[in-house]
């Protein structure tokens, strides 16, 4: 990839989290949420057509149902994987 697409990309995957962990904040427990990933398969318009989870809180698995129905930028092959790697401490 090209600077200019792994920043696009990036700039893709933000704006999807944005958009999905508000919609499964309600599935977080009273700990936060677990780390997970999630790994897409996008095809040649972006649209994930597969995903691979590790982790099982029910913040990951919506995390993962919400995902599965969008699109990210349409890479520069096709099939293109890419992960979201959530993580989020509550250090202090």
């Amino acid at each position: 990839m090209t600077r200019l697409q792994s920043r696009d990309l990036l700039a893709s995957q933000g704006a999807v989290i944005d958009r999905i962990v508000p919609q499964c904040a309600q599935t977080a427990g009273p700990g936060g949420m677990p780390p997970f990933v999630v790994v897409v398969e996008l095809d040649a318009a972006g649209k994930v057509v597969m995903t691979w989870r590790e982790g099982d809180s029910d913040f990951a698995v919506c995390f993962e149902r919400r995902l599965g129905a969008l699109s990210l930028m349409a890479p520069p092959h096709a099939p293109f994987y890419t992960s979201f790697e959530m993580s989020m401490s509550h250090e202090h």
